[in-house]
């Protein structure tokens, strides 16, 4: 009986795994209280960390690129209706920054991070949206809503395209709550280099847009006796009021008609 019970241990210590031996020689034993650094270590030999740091490069760089390309400003608008917004747009006309300029009234722009990559129409169709939620726009038939609007942007072909943009937006979103409204380009008022500088230094002093400087500098144009200290603390519809009643003797270089 004795050797039958030897033969059957030994038979067990024969076809039995050593269980706690494989244990031993796993990898998830050796790891085990091992920071995870030195597993990586221990795990990624010498030229692996070699290909590992420049893939990590190379990715980096082509999402720094990516950034780069679509965070360049290629033209900066600014919209007067009381208040004042400037928007920056890449390359594909997407808004990148949006800033309210003045501190007139209630904050339209509440949140940038809401327009942050909508293209120019998308943010139009919120800005206009939220001013008329807030009374600035007039549903009337007899008063008209007034934008001056300005670009400046990389080049002229840019510009262009963008005034039109404007120009058709708005009027398309105004017409949803008015039937008369004005989209005016300050661009088209005549100034030159000198002057535009000026008009900036004085913009920037007195927290207001190129744009509405533009339309003061025609105004005054128009009838020197008004003076920018009485023009800029004014709202944008009545500057227009003041600019229509001079333009009865003078040619109007922004006059397109009423828009209905």
């Amino acid at each position: 009986m004795d050797k039958f019970e030897d033969k059957i241990r030994d038979d067990l210590t024969s076809q039995t795994p050593d269980v706690l031996g494989s244990i031993k020689e796993s990898r998830a034993y050796r790891d085990f209280g091992r920071s995870p650094l030195d597993v990586f270590k221990s795990v990624l030999s010498p030229k692996r960390a070699l290909v590992f740091a420049g893939m990590l490069v190379v990715l980096l760089m082509v999402f720094m690129n990516v950034r780069e390309t679509t965070d360049v400003v290629a033209a900066t608008v600014t919209l007067d209706i009381n208040p004042s917004i400037q928007i920056e747009l890449n390359g594909e006309d997407e808004v990148i920054s949006i800033v309210q300029v003045d501190d007139n009234g209630e904050t339209i722009i509440e949140h940038d991070v809401q327009y942050l990559g909508l293209s120019l129409d998308e943010a139009l169709e919120l800005i206009i949206e939220r001013l008329n939620a807030l009374g600035y726009i007039v549903e009337s038939d007899t008063e008209s809503n007034v934008v001056v609007i300005y670009v400046n942007a990389k080049n002229t072909s840019i510009r262009d395209r963008l005034e039109t943009k404007l120009e058709t937006k708005i009027g398309q979103e105004l017409g949803r709550f008015s039937s008369m409204h004005h989209v005016i380009n300050s661009r088209l008022s005549d100034l030159d280099q000198e002057q535009v500088e000026l008009a900036r230094r004085y913009a920037q002093k007195h927290g207001i847009t190129m744009g509405r400087m533009r339309f003061m500098y025609q105004i005054i144009h128009n009838n020197n006796t008004h003076t920018l200290a009485e023009l800029k603390d004014k709202s944008v519809r009545e500057l227009y009021d003041i600019y229509q009643e001079e333009m009865g003797q003078h040619h109007d270089p922004f006059n397109h008609g009423p828009r209905h």
